[in-house]
């Protein structure tokens, strides 16, 4: 929605058909500011027609932020707010964390030129722009089924490693034309009925033309199916759930970010329409794993999607997936735009000789495998790594794309922390699935020797908010990456939900699984939001998108029978779960899978949770993974009574005594029968003689999630004393402690192993 009058500022509103706002404002301003400049070629001479808009549309919106080239090639924006990099500073005074805008972008759109960025710093501002002969690449589309070219179709090429996408149509004879910048692309088109044989990672050059590159349009074949809930054995409503299946394949190779998908409809169906070939199908908001289907040209292959399920094991790593991080690498390698800031003569005199960044990684590798590690020397490699400044960015990226060592994945955060260019954020988010590992501590180290230089980097650098003497922190990869992306930006999602999460001996696959997809979704969440505000915070395109690859699918593993013997495992004990109706910004929800734990979202705390808003949370909760949540009721006399319950989790209620015992010789069969099924809605009590229920009483339960992972339960005693202060002593039972940091219900938990780990709850 846009707003625009002469002589005023012009305003916007983004929307999408869900959007549910009843009432928007926009505000505009008579205190107008202009972007102004001239358009010229190669050679000096000016280009007229050329549109030069703020917009970053394909298609920009005539007459909102936008003007044409005169004859001369002047422009002149008319309808901007008077801006400069003060009004985007987003620092806290405190933390000093943030990050302020120090010019933004603009395009310029010229059917005989590629789209070109420009930025500026202020406005009002001049600023004159210089097009290149674009990289053209020609073809016709043609119909497979009728062996016609196909006219007034869409045609999009989208880059690999730099520039972002392109689109044109086909004229009346089915031939098109695109003009590009350097880079290798996926082309396609789009035409109803028909899927695209694409073509993939297309290497162009500006200045040059390839010509008889067609793109075929397949009748294609179609996958449907159902999405299930395991908790339920049902399909899902699609209505409420909101899914998609999504998929890579002939039509969207998985070289590019691009899929094509489809809504999962309310009776839990899909429908999705694939190119003839190996296509690789997913849920793309859900934690079931993906997989590879063969579809034949005009053929319906079946395929039901369970959610958590795992799915048959795939060609890893997939060829596509590995020649676009190839290519990615090769990209950031030739992309070094950005010059370190000047030094004065006391700073260069204060850092140490620069060596070939190549040479200092080696060293360190091996400093990090052997008796170096965390010497003094160590510390100072560190240091001269970061001393070489944004000019070795892409090169530090790069190593970080290919490593998945865990001590190189610390050191690398940290060092791209030190250097502070934001160029480093989208490989920074691509470390994220990587740094979910086998469990492993933070450090507290020390500078040993008298060189203050490399102690005075590492207390700079760090994430401790204090320092002793000689003194520094060095955390695990989970903290130097996040605390790397949230230095860089200003931003955090919730991160500190996945700091206690880690790859356990004994997971079994769901729980792999499960872990797995939470750190994808949170780096897909992080992904998001810097291709929405990448371009404020820097202006090299080839930092623009991050291209996260997909969810790896992990090997397939048979099913193990239901009575086959299972043990205790140790378990987790001190939980308090609080309420989301009198503590929604507290620990509210928890995933027996991974081990989170979360708050209520903002968007329903300053609400009243009525019934249709509580089964509208609970459904939110179910489709993040989430397991129990903490609640409240009235017992009789009218008190507040906290209590859990559980979100598609089956559960058996147990004597009590099996919490506290070592369970060695039993089965998911064993513990169903001699358990009592919970038909409840609250983990609670439940005495069959007089059918009622006991929610204050403490209770064990065999439970199995949604994702098919088994354990034990015990729900202690509610918690209505807070009074517990930091370095209190805590004796006894914790669940059975009635005073802790904060009200709620306590629980813990007894894990369930296997020799294989193969259970899959189905």
């Amino acid at each position: 929605m846009v707003a625009t009058k002469a002589g005023f500022t012009s305003a916007m509103w983004s929307m999408w058909p869900e959007y549910r706002r009843s009432k928007i404002s926009l505000r505009m301003k008579s205190d107008t500011a202009a972007l102004s400049g001239t358009i010229t070629d190669e050679n000096g001479n000016p280009v007229a027609d050329a549109v030069v808009t703020l917009q970053p549309d394909q298609y920009p919106i005539p007459g909102f932020l936008m003007a044409k080239t005169d004859s001369q090639g002047r422009y002149t924006i008319k309808d901007l707010n008077a801006w400069n990099s003060d009004k985007s500073n987003t620092k806290s005074p405190s933390s000093k964390k943030g990050y302020t805008a120090s010019r933004c972008l603009f395009r310029v759109h010229h059917a005989d030129y590629p789209i070109t960025i420009g930025s500026y710093s202020q406005l009002p501002q001049t600023v004159d722009v210089t097009l290149h002969p674009p990289a053209i690449v020609e073809g016709q589309v043609v119909d497979l089924v009728t062996g016609e070219p196909l006219a007034d179709v869409e045609v999009h090429a989208q880059g690999i490693a730099r520039h972002g996408g392109f689109t044109t149509r086909t004229d009346a004879n089915g031939n098109y034309k695109l003009r590009m910048t350097n880079d290798y692309y996926n082309i396609w088109a789009v035409a109803p009925e028909r899927m695209p044989l694409a073509i993939k990672a297309l290497k162009v050059t500006e200045g040059q033309r390839q010509t008889g590159r067609d793109i075929p349009m397949a009748r294609g074949g179609y996958v449907t199916g159902k999405v299930i809930d395991p908790a339920t054995d049902q399909p899902i409503d699609g209505d409420k759930r909101k899914m998609q299946v999504a998929h890579h394949g002939p039509a969207r190779p998985m070289t590019g970010a691009a899929v094509t998908s489809t809504r999962v409809q309310a009776d839990g169906t899909y429908r999705l329409h694939v190119a003839p070939g190996r296509n690789y199908i997913y849920l793309m908001n859900g934690s079931s794993t993906p997989g590879y289907l063969k579809v034949g040209d005009g053929q319906t292959v079946h395929r039901d999607i369970v959610i958590g399920e795992l799915a048959e094991k795939p060609l890893v790593p997939d060829p596509d997936l590995m020649l676009r991080q190839k290519l990615m690498s090769a990209a950031m390698f030739d992309n070094r735009k950005q010059s370190p800031p000047a030094e004065t003569e006391e700073k260069k005199a204060a850092l140490p000789p620069k060596e070939s960044v190549g040479k200092l990684l080696a060293e360190l590798k091996e400093m990090n495998s052997g008796s170096d590690r965390f010497s003094d020397e160590w510390a100072n490699q560190l240091w001269k790594i970061a001393a070489l400044g944004p000019e070795v960015v892409p090169e530090l990226v790069a190593e970080l794309d290919q490593t998945s060592d865990d001590m190189m994945l610390r050191c690398l955060g940290f060092i791209l922390r030190g250097i502070g260019d934001k160029r480093a954020v989208p490989g920074l988010i691509r470390g994220i699935p990587k740094t979910l590992i086998r469990p492993s501590s933070d450090m507290g180290l020390r500078i040993r020797g008298t060189d203050v230089a490399p102690l005075k980097f590492m207390q700079q650098h760090d994430l401790q908010p204090k320092h002793r003497d000689n003194e520094y922190g060095f955390g695990r990869p989970v903290r130097e990456i996040f605390g790397a992306l949230e230095s860089l930006t200003g931003q955090n999602f919730g991160d500190q939900q996945l700091y206690h999460i880690f790859l356990n001996e004994y997971d079994f696959p769901s729980q792999k699984q499960a872990k797995a997809a939470l750190f994808h979704q949170v780096a897909a969440r992080w992904a998001e939001w810097w291709e929405n505000h990448g371009r404020e915070l820097t202006d090299d395109p080839a930092f623009y998108q991050v291209n996260l690859p997909p969810l790896s699918a992990p090997a397939a593993t048979d099913s193990i029978p239901s009575s086959a013997l299972l043990k205790t495992k140790s378990g987790t004990s001190g939980w308090v779960l609080q309420s989301i109706r009198s503590a929604p910004e507290g620990l509210v929800f928890y995933d027996l899978d991974t081990g989170r734990a979360a708050p209520l979202p903002e968007r329903w705390r300053e609400k009243e949770i009525s019934e249709d808003r509580f089964k509208e949370i609970q459904e939110w909760a179910a489709g993040q993974g989430y397991d129990m949540l903490g609640d409240e009721i009235k017992g009789e006399e009218g008190q507040t009574q906290f209590v859990l319950r559980p979100i598609g989790l089956r559960t058996w209620e147990l004597p009590k005594s099996r919490w506290k015992e070592s369970l060695s010789q039993t089965s998911i069969d064993a513990l169903q029968a001699e358990g009592r099924a919970n038909k409840q809605d609250l983990l609670v009590s439940f005495d069959p003689e007089t059918n009622q229920a006991r929610p204050l009483d403490t209770v064990t339960f065999f439970y199995i999630t949604r994702e098919g992972t088994p354990g034990i339960l015990y729900v202690g005693i509610e918690v209505q004393d807070d009074s517990l202060k930091s370095g209190g002593v805590s004796t006894g039972d914790n669940e059975l402690n009635p005073v802790a940091f904060r009200k709620g219900r306590r629980f813990g938990l007894n894990r369930l192993v296997t020799g294989a780990n193969l259970f899959r709850g189905r």
